[in-house]
């Protein structure tokens, strides 16, 4: 999660000395966050975009860069984009990306991001505060993680060898759910994991969600030796 005053001030440095903000949206594009693009939350507007994954909803492999109007004028006035590959264009990732445009709009995923969003958040944060490794949970939208920590006041991380992030990924799949695991730290520590289920799922699902993780959860603290008392697992 970025902070609007760093955003700002970066923002603010490249207007200073003219340099261009280019923004990687690949994982937090196409809706991830309830709106288009995560930027929109900050007020802070990129001179160039990259952005893929959900632009092709999973359907087809497809990327694209967004540039402001004056960019792109220069680059054709000095003899177009010369950079290109073999997939460069091709047809049927375009056709892919113009129809999880139309849907989205049509489906309104936009808002429905931004409800589910919310129980998600809610639902997330209501965990961190029974589990002492959950050292935060942040996000937007649909796109959430949970930091895994050995220490809840000092944030230390787990030791790297225990593996702890693919640890409660085996058990959320064992409860039939699939989370996305992570480290952050130089690569091999920062345990964490992601929760970031389809646009298109609705508040019953989300409750569901919850429900599998919360199991998942239970049983990672028992094996801790931190347990929740199992009265206090949701029905």
């Amino acid at each position: 999660m970025l902070d609007r005053q760093y955003l700002e001030g970066i923002r603010e440095l490249c207007n200073e000395f003219g340099c261009l903000l280019i923004l990687d949206e690949v994982l937090t594009g196409v809706g991830r966050t309830g709106t288009w693009f995560a930027y929109q939350h900050y007020g802070v507007t990129p001179d160039l975009l990259a952005t893929a994954k959900g632009l092709g909803a999973g359907y087809y492999p497809v990327g694209a860069v967004l540039a402001r109007a004056d960019i792109v004028e220069t680059v054709m006035a000095s003899g177009g984009f010369q950079h290109g590959h073999t997939y460069a264009g091709n047809p049927l990732a375009c056709a892919t990306a113009l129809a999880v445009v139309e849907a989205i709009q049509r489906e309104k995923l936009l808002e429905n991001v931004a409800a589910r969003g919310r129980e998600l958040e809610a639902g997330l944060k209501a965990l961190k505060g029974r589990f002492a490794w959950v050292g935060d949970v942040r996000g937007l939208g649909l796109l959430w993680g949970v930091e895994l920590v050995a220490d809840g006041a000092s944030k230390a991380p787990f030791p790297a060898e225990q593996n702890r992030f693919a640890r409660i990924t085996a058990l959320a799949r064992e409860e039939g759910l699939l989370i996305y695991p992570r480290r952050t730290l130089d690569g091999v520590a920062g345990d964490h994991f992601l929760v970031t289920p389809p646009l298109t799922i609705d508040a019953a699902d989300t409750a569901e969600l919850l429900a599998r993780l919360e199991r998942a959860m239970v049983r990672f603290d028992h094996e801790l030796g931190t347990a929740v008392p199992a009265s206090a697992l949701t029905p």
